[in-house]
């Protein structure tokens, strides 16, 4: 099973192979790039591998995949998020904020000109609109109003986040003790304002 060991591929695994009553200990596993993901699959030395787009649909238009599982089959659990580290944001934590108030005008504007912004976004990834609107099927993106609560203490991020170690600590990726990021609302907060 061909992964990248420090994304949220493990999880994903573990997730699905769950489902089937399985564990990550029952698979081999092999740490690769995403981007030999498909030459992989290809040349046969991986039977699967977990991995998204853009490379995903990259490899299910050329025929080299198939999907077997996906997020969709686990939702709510599935969270990409902007760190930074806390002497980042004590130094520049204004031009955080205005990333956050930039991140979210373009949501905005995708949502008003979505033809428009799936164009511009497909041929950013190197992907068809239609590949672009297949990639993103199923994606939610939160309005930062609405993530203030994801983002509470005992939120469903710090949930996502203690399950995510618990992958990582099985495969021995962290250390035993190690701290879980801590999460905050203030940026979020802060730019709402």
């Amino acid at each position: 099973m061909g992964l990248t060991l420090y994304t949220l591929g493990p999880y994903v695994l573990s997730r699905a192979l769950d489902r089937e009553g399985l564990s990550l200990n029952d698979v081999q596993v092999r740490n690769m790039p995403l981007e030999a993901m498909v030459d992989a699959l290809t040349k046969g030395t991986v039977d699967a591998v977990a991995f998204f787009p853009p490379y995903s649909e990259l490899a299910y238009r050329d025929g080299v995949a198939q999907k077997l599982f996906d997020s969709s089959a686990i939702p709510g659990e599935i969270f990409d998020v902007l760190v930074a580290s806390p002497d980042l944001y004590a130094a520049h934590g204004e031009m955080l904020l205005r990333l956050l108030r930039a991140w979210q005008a373009a949501h905005d504007l995708a949502r008003a000109e979505p033809a428009m912004a799936g164009a511009l976004m497909a041929r950013r990834e190197g992907l068809t609109p239609a590949e672009f609107r297949a990639a993103e099927q199923g994606l939610v993106y939160w309005p930062l109003r609405d993530q203030v609560a994801m983002l509470a203490p005992g939120g469903p991020m710090e949930r996502n986040l203690q399950a995510v170690q618990a992958v990582q600590k099985a495969l021995k990726l962290v250390t035993p003790g190690s701290p879980l990021p801590r999460v905050s609302q203030a940026p979020v907060q802060a730019a709402l304002r």
